[in-house]
């Protein structure tokens, strides 16, 4: 019971960060107690533990972060930024070093297995390295830490994700390289948020780009096994004017859905997967896999639990399916910015994700 209520605190805290949007803080609490259970349930699931969440909300970071190069790199600060993923405007801002690296961690370094996931916004066409790091650990003077990181500046080098080891000293050791035709959904054309999330089992890695799990997952490797969390920008120009901005950390214990996706005899194959792009600002792309021809229902709720569209309902032949949601209600009104939700329901299979539209 407590480690359940020290959970739902959590989640309690980080919800109520969440829900403060777009329109001044206006929504009525009346409400907000149905949606939380919804958002309890679809966000961190009944049985995973939060083990830290950081939104920055009100312009104060919620854990203590630290330099991943102390005395030179600076450490993360929250900054003012409209239309972030979590809608209160408030995110964490890492400057770039006359080093050209910055890197800045939270967490426990005793922590070995895990699921974090952060917002991370990614320009096109600047800078170098952009992205999380985890299993962070002290290591002399610095930090030593894997890396998921984007590199989208096509004058720089040809565009990648990278899984690496960084060392605390001397050239780090790529794992993997994902080029653009390896990437889900592709290289993104234009600046914005992106999400970055890995799950770190064991020797065992996940890493996923907008909720799309990388090919060729999970890679194996041994140089770590505990550690916190953190964020790493790096340009080989050493130009101070770059920034990297991060939003909606969240590090939990790993999921077990694998699992217990194989042991639902009809759900093995069934997939829905994070809308793209998120936030959405006019429409959006929402991809889900069948395992066979199947009557499914793909629907839109806003916060309240109402159905707001409903864009599919009808039997799909087996195998992926990408359907676009213009942004609009079923009467033709552009949906009010804020969060909602969309749900794929067939016979023997339902799952909810979450989406947010922006002006």
């Amino acid at each position: 019971m407590i480690k359940f209520l020290g959970r739902l605190r959590t989640v309690l805290e980080s919800f109520f960060n969440i829900i403060y949007i777009f329109e001044g803080g206006l929504m009525k609490r009346c409400f907000l107690i149905v949606t939380l259970v919804l958002f309890l349930f679809v966000s961190v699931g009944f049985s995973q533990t939060v083990y830290l969440t950081e939104t920055f909300s009100d312009g104060v970071a919620e854990n203590e972060w630290l330099s991943g190069y102390p005395g030179y790199s600076p450490i993360i600060e929250t900054a003012y930024m409209e239309n972030n993923p979590s809608g209160d405007n408030w995110v964490g801002m890492l400057n770039m070093n006359d080093a050209g690296v910055s890197e800045s961690y939270t967490g426990d370094e005793n922590w070995t297995d895990y699921y974090y996931e952060a917002n991370i916004y990614v320009p096109i066409n600047e800078g170098w390295y952009y992205g999380i790091e985890f299993r962070v650990r002290v290591d002399g003077e610095a930090t030593t830490a894997y890396q998921f990181s984007s590199q989208f500046n096509v004058s720089s080098m040809e565009q990648r994700l990278r899984f690496r080891i960084r060392p605390s000293m001397g050239f780090p050791e790529v794992i993997q390289d994902w080029y653009a035709a390896d990437i889900p959904g592709g290289v993104p054309t234009l600046s914005g948020w992106n999400k970055f999330a890995v799950q770190a089992v064991g020797n065992q890695f996940w890493l996923y780009f907008n909720d799309q799990e990388m090919p060729g997952c999970p890679y194996e490797n041994d140089m770590l096994t505990q550690g916190g969390v953190g964020v790493y920008l790096f340009d080989m120009m050493a130009d101070i004017g770059i920034t990297l901005y991060a939003d909606d950390l969240v590090v939990r214990e790993p999921s077990n859905a694998i699992e217990e996706e194989n042991e639902i005899e009809g759900q093995v194959g069934f997939k829905l997967h994070q809308n793209f792009p998120n936030p959405v600002t006019n429409s959006t792309a929402i991809r889900f896999h069948l395992p066979r021809t199947e009557k499914v229902s793909l629907e839109i709720f806003n916060l309240l639990g109402q159905r707001i569209r409903t864009l599919c309902n009808r039997s799909l032949d087996a195998g992926m399916h990408e359907i676009e949601w213009d942004g609009r209600t079923e009467n033709s009104q552009r949906a009010t910015p804020g969060i909602y939700y969309y749900r794929l329901h067939a016979l023997d299979f339902d799952s909810t994700q979450k989406l947010i539209v922006v002006e």
